[in-house]
């Protein structure tokens, strides 16, 4: 999970048997259903916004010894997180990976290097 915070101008998600987690880039925006569990889990304090979500997250002060988002319940088809720092991960049901591939597939990859995968190593 580090790893992913660390790079996080690399876009790559880890797929669990039941769980999907990828970094959140300062915007994203995931079309998905009503009822659908969303969590935040912060690597490092974050603070943001959301619109779609049962449980806005303005004004919270995210931090991995303190507040998380975990459970969230998403309320719209179309969720917007915006954050003003690196550091959050998104955690998904497996079955919203279509999902959060094409919201990173649209959101801004500030300095990626688009033949490295997610560890910096060039495929082979």
């Amino acid at each position: 999970m580090n790893t992913l915070v660390a790079r996080s101008d690399r876009r790559c998600i880890l797929i669990g048997p039941k769980d999907i987690a990828f970094a959140a880039p300062s915007r994203l925006t995931l079309d998905l259903a009503p009822g659908a569990t969303l969590s935040l889990f912060p690597m490092a304090q974050v603070s943001g916004r959301s619109d779609g979500l049962e449980w806005p997250i303005e004004g919270l002060a995210f931090a991995p010894n303190g507040q998380i988002g975990t459970s969230n319940r998403v309320v719209s088809r179309r969720v917007t997180l915006e954050f003003l720092s690196d550091g959050m991960l998104v955690i998904l049901p497996r079955r919203w990976l279509d999902a959060a591939i094409r919201g990173l597939a649209g959101a801004v990859v500030p300095t990626a290097f688009h033949g490295e995968s997610c560890t910096g190593q060039r495929p082979r």
